[in-house]
């Protein structure tokens, strides 16, 4: 039922709106699914979906959110990549309190890994991989985020300030502060 456009579909604006007022994880599932079955789903509104999840740290939905993209046909793009990354920071820590659940890195880093390689990252999804890097504090961190940085010394982003403290504290908090 997707279409395939480049641009934003205007129908969809309705999702666009109603996703981030949902109150419950249900909510924003059922909502999502209306959207699909109708056709009136693209790369927004699983966009909207997915900082809905992360914002609330809603672990399981966001996982959901992921699988429908990927069940719908619907491609990753680069704004989407960025969301998601920033999502899967937001749910490393639980839906209350506010340690992070280690339970949950390695999937976070795996699907982390697994977007970024689905759309031509730039500097904007690079700096929310190095943030999901800084939020999962773990060995698996530090490798990405060194991984990440050597792929931004082939791109020219090392220079860019705002990427070099996001590294900075991806060392830091991966237990490399030099």
């Amino acid at each position: 039922k997707y279409k395939k456009s480049w641009n934003r579909d205007d129908q969809n604006w309705t999702y666009r709106a109603q996703i981030p007022r949902c109150k419950s994880p249900r909510e924003l599932l059922d909502c999502l699914q209306e959207a699909i079955e109708s056709g009136h789903v693209d790369t927004s509104v699983i966009a909207v979906a997915m900082k809905r999840c992360g914002g609330s740290r809603w672990w399981d939905p966001l996982l959901q959110v992921r699988s429908m993209q990927k069940q719908a046909g619907i491609p990753t793009n680069t704004v989407l990549q960025s969301i998601f990354l920033s999502a899967l920071a937001g749910c490393t820590r639980g839906a209350y309190g506010f340690g992070i659940v280690h339970g949950r890195t390695e999937s976070i880093l795996a699907l982390g890994k697994e977007i970024w390689l689905e759309a031509e990252a730039n500097l904007v999804s690079f700096t929310s991989a190095l943030k999901l890097c800084v939020a999962v504090e773990s060995p698996g961190g530090l490798a990405w985020a060194d991984s990440l940085w050597t792929w931004a010394g082939t791109e020219g982003h090392q220079s860019n300030w705002m990427a070099f403290t996001v590294y900075l504290r991806a060392l830091a908090a991966c237990g490399q502060p030099d």
